[in-house]
């Protein structure tokens, strides 16, 4: 009996080599027209190799073009370019002198009779804004109105904390003719 279960062990075994070595030899035959990619080996030695590698590929360089043909149409080309932008500035009024200076109407000048003026006082001046008298910090002016109202204040009112004595202040600081916020320009 075990000299039989050995037997079909080992016949199972060839069975199943056979078939193994079967699949093996169809994919080598599939595969027979196919080259396999060959691995280069890098040698890190080799300085010069190293060397090109940093240097930029190679570019062919292009043929000249034909030299009478492509000169006379850029030169068209340009010429057509000059002529165009010659005739939006004529249309925008404005007239160039040697291709350097850009020359054009002065309109602020077209009506003499308008009044000028040169600086910012006289400017506002010309448009009737006059100056205030004298244009005081908004805080020094609530520092001593502060100082004013504060003890009359607590006498109205002794039992209040500092913080709400100042809150009673600042409340009638907002309603005050003194406030430049308050006062009609």
């Amino acid at each position: 009996a075990k000299g039989d279960a050995a037997a079909v062990k080992q016949a199972e075994k060839a069975r199943q080599d056979a078939a193994k070595k079967a699949a093996l030899e169809e994919e080598e035959a599939a595969s027979a027209g196919v080259a396999k990619p060959k691995k280069k080996k890098k040698d890190k030695d080799d300085v010069s190799a190293l060397l090109m590698a940093g240097l930029p590929p190679k570019t062919k360089k292009k043929p000249p073009p034909e030299a009478g043909a492509d000169r006379e149409k850029a030169s068209a080309l340009r010429a057509a370019q000059e002529a165009a932008k010659k005739k939006v500035l004529a249309s925008k009024g404005i007239a160039m002198a040697d291709d350097r200076e850009l020359m054009r109407e002065n309109r602020n000048r077209k009506n003499a009779e308008e009044v000028g003026a040169t600086g910012l006082d006289d400017a506002l001046s010309l448009l009737g804004v006059k100056e205030a008298p004298e244009s005081k910090n908004v805080k020094v002016l609530f520092n001593a109105f502060s100082e004013k109202h504060t003890p009359i204040v607590r006498s109205e009112n002794p039992g209040l904390k500092l913080s709400q004595v100042k809150d009673r202040v600042f409340q009638l600081w907002q309603k005050s003719p003194e406030n430049p916020k308050n006062q009609a320009p």
